[in-house]
């Protein structure tokens, strides 16, 4: 098994969205999710104990309840 760093682990995760991104046709909707994912994860990375509030404020700088209302997300 390889050991990676944070930075290869954070570089593979953004690509792998891009390589989605890139070759699907999906919605503005579907990509910002994509893109939470991205951020949430690469948060997680950084420090386990994260929740989604955390990332919605270190992220987008808003709280995870209007992130919720950008595409009638719930």
């Amino acid at each position: 098994m390889s050991d990676y760093t944070i930075e290869q682990v954070r570089e593979a995760i953004n690509r792998g969205a891009d390589l989605v991104l890139e070759n699907l046709s999906l919605g503005e909707p579907e990509e910002d999710a994509i893109n939470l994912v991205v951020n949430a994860a690469i948060s997680s990375l950084e420090d386990p104990t994260v929740d989604i509030e955390r990332v919605a404020q270190e992220q987008y700088q808003v709280p995870f309840s209007e992130i919720a209302t950008w595409w009638s997300w719930s």
